[in-house]
């Protein structure tokens, strides 16, 4: 005897999926946690980097709930479709339904659970969605401070080259200074040369003055001893003279002269 065919067909992989998604937003839960977190252009530290990977794996602790559900619903149409082929059409309907109920029943069992967990997950979500905006101000008022230190470093880089250019400026000065100083110098020790050499000659000078003033003074001894030694002479030859000339009249008187 043939089998006979099941009213119910095989679903698809489509059919499934809208079913699980319909029998968690019938219970208020979220289908997939998809929080586009990679793509909001944050510059996350390392401590955001830790809670992200915290993220994605309580996202995918999730997913495969969901997977999971999705496979025991996918057993209950794969048993409904072996009675469909072994069974009467009365006794697979009744066992498809029953195993339907059971397995629907089964798994809400264990949803309220899955419904405390979810919404712990979302607690925890919801908590790191908020720590990642504090990261994100933090990071914002991390990228003014930067912000403000880069155009401090800035302006002090701008001084520094002022400061530079001033200091190879009097660098310049200085060793044009130095030169001169250096030109300056050997002109001076010329003067104290030259002074040194007019000093020595002036020294001569005095010593030849004071040797001329000596000469002087000698020959004026000697030339007032010559002239004292002249008038002595001259008085000498005078009273020789006047002797003579006593002698003379002496000696000369004429013959006719008689006194009276």
């Amino acid at each position: 005897m043939a089998p006979r065919t099941s009213r119910f067909h095989e679903p698809t992989q489509e059919e499934l999926d809208k079913d699980v998604r319909r029998l968690f937003e019938d219970q208020g839960l979220k289908w997939e946690l998809d929080y586009p977190i990679e793509q909001c252009g944050l510059h996350f530290t390392r401590n955001s980097e830790k809670l992200l990977e915290a993220i994605k794996m309580l996202t995918n602790v999730f997913n495969d709930m969901n997977s999971e559900m999705k496979e025991h619903i996918e057993a209950v149409v794969a048993c409904d479709a072996f009675q469909a082929k072994y069974i009467s059409r009365e006794t697979a309907d009744t066992a498809a339904s029953k195993a339907r109920e059971d397995a629907v029943a089964g798994k809400f069992n264990g949803l309220d659970e899955m419904v405390r967990e979810n919404r712990r997950i979302n607690s925890e979500l919801e908590q790191a969605k908020a720590n990642l905006q504090t990261t994100t101000a933090d990071a914002r008022m991390t990228k003014e401070t930067l912000e403000r230190f880069r155009k401090d470093l800035q302006t002090l880089i701008n001084d520094n080259n002022v400061a530079q250019d001033n200091y190879a400026t009097l660098k310049t000065d200085l060793e044009q200074s130095k030169r001169e100083n250096e030109k300056a110098e050997a002109e001076v020790t010329k003067l104290l040369d030259e002074l040194s050499l007019a000093k020595q000659q002036i020294n001569d000078l005095e010593t030849d003055l004071d040797s001329a003033r000596a000469d002087k003074d000698l020959a004026a001894k000697i030339q007032q001893m010559e002239i004292e030694d002249m008038q002595s002479q001259i008085i000498s030859h005078k009273t020789a003279i006047e002797s003579l000339n006593t002698q003379l009249d002496q000696q000369t008187l004429p013959i006719y002269y008689w006194p009276r």
